[in-house]
């Protein structure tokens, strides 16, 4: 939701994002949607282009299956094609840690923290 509302409101800065969903059809809540569309229409690599500007810190498990670590991965990349559209370098961070399954280290909220403090 973090990157969403980021897209939608311009005062928001910067975003920091632990274990993203990127894209809601890898949930297992909504496998098998019969009526997709929307939910497609909401993944994060469809707002890449508003989140140019913006500082990203993002960071995700190795093998989050969950989320999906290749989803994560490719709305980075689709970030990072913008940005070059533009003449500019991506300003997103991606820290992708050893971890089992859904989860993220407990140094990554202090690491977090230090990094948006550094971006104000």
């Amino acid at each position: 939701m973090a990157l969403h509302f980021a897209a939608a409101d311009p005062r928001v800065g910067a975003v920091a994002a632990f274990a993203p969903v990127t894209d809601l059809l890898q949930l297992s809540e909504f496998a098998g949607m019969p009526d997709d569309h929307r939910a497609r229409a909401i993944a994060t690599h469809r707002i890449a282009d508003k989140l140019v500007d913006r500082p990203l810190w993002m960071t995700i498990g190795a093998a989050d299956h969950r989320v999906s670590t290749d989803r994560a991965i490719e709305f980075l990349r689709r970030l990072g094609e913008h940005a070059e559209a533009r003449g500019r370098l991506p300003m997103a961070e991606l820290h992708i840690v050893a971890s089992e399954g859904h989860t993220i280290p407990d140094s990554s909220y202090p690491e977090a923290a230090r990094w948006l403090l550094r971006q104000w």
